[in-house]
């Protein structure tokens, strides 16, 4: 469930934006139509229950665990067969029960063995598709549903492009939007003097000893003298070495997205749709526009 934040208006296309509240952003907008409900009771901390068996910890401590403790036990109890050449007991069998109805002495081995055989198998078939949701996209189409492997994301990326209002109506077309990176990887990453450029020049150079913490948001405040074209333009992340990290492109321009996303005027923001994948495509990102307020000039 998500909270909403902004109501239907024509600025947003009569959509809703919805926000999670642990989310530092909104979500893409939504039709209304996607409203299921209002919340009206909550079962307090269930979230991170069902979070954590999502999680590779979840499945260690849910699944691979308790799956190998059944077998060590049918294990130890094979190994005392064989050692002492005793009847072999399963769990919540009698010794008469065996003795008088039942496989024979050396049939038991067989089936203790089966019994290990078909818990390791039915492991194996829980925990293989567990993984693959862990590391996999699903696409939905028509009727069928198809899962592609994806790999971690380690590099830094454009996570919002905000094109701020004026308030003052002013020429915005030189004005730089608000800009948030993100750093998906699960280590810090040095990026002193690495820099932004838009097609007019550089917007922001970071200093020397800049560093990105694992998993965190970075708002820059970009040079407002470079500037920026509303109309087409592009925005790239370049390292310390001028390699390409990440971009994003809009309007007439097609520099690092083609097709790139729409243009923008005041009040534009383009969000990453998700921060698992990046396609280097428009895919990546949705648009919300909102209402711009300007103030008559005196």
């Amino acid at each position: 469930t998500h909270r909403i934040i902004a109501l239907p208006v024509a600025a947003n296309g009569y959509r809703i934006i919805t926000k999670g509240d642990a989310n530092a952003l909104a979500d893409p907008p939504v039709r209304i139509a996607a409203v299921l409900g209002k919340v009206q009771r909550h079962v307090p901390l269930a979230g991170y229950a069902v979070d954590i068996v999502r999680k590779p910890v979840g499945l260690l401590l849910c699944i691979y665990i308790p799956a190998l403790a059944i077998m060590a036990d049918e294990l130890r109890r094979l190994t005392a067969y064989y050692k002492t050449q005793q009847v072999y007991r399963m769990p919540g069998r009698s010794l008469w029960h065996f003795r008088h109805s039942g496989p024979l002495p050396h049939d038991r081995l067989a089936l203790g063995m089966k019994t290990v055989m078909a818990g390791a198998v039915a492991g194996l078939l829980i925990a293989i598709p567990a993984q693959a949701a862990l590391t996999s996209t699903a696409t939905l189409t028509g009727s069928s549903i198809a899962t592609a492997r994806i790999a971690p994301l380690t590099h830094i990326l454009f996570r919002s492009v905000a094109f701020e209002c004026s308030l003052d109506n002013t020429v915005t077309a030189n004005k730089l939007p608000g800009i948030l990176l993100y750093n998906p990887g699960k280590t810090d990453t040095p990026t002193g003097n690495w820099y932004i450029q838009s097609s007019k020049g550089r917007v922001v150079t970071f200093r020397p000893q800049t560093v990105f913490d694992a998993k965190d948001d970075y708002d820059i405040e970009p040079d407002l003298k470079t500037g920026i074209n509303y109309a087409g333009d592009y925005l790239a992340l370049f390292d310390n070495t001028g390699k390409v990290v990440d971009a994003i492109s809009w309007g007439t321009d097609t520099t690092y997205l083609n097709p790139a996303l729409p243009g923008t005027l005041a009040g534009t923001t383009f969000r990453r749709v998700t921060l698992v994948t990046d396609t280097d495509s428009a895919a990546d990102w949705a648009v919300s526009v909102s209402a711009c307020v300007t103030v008559p000039r005196e």
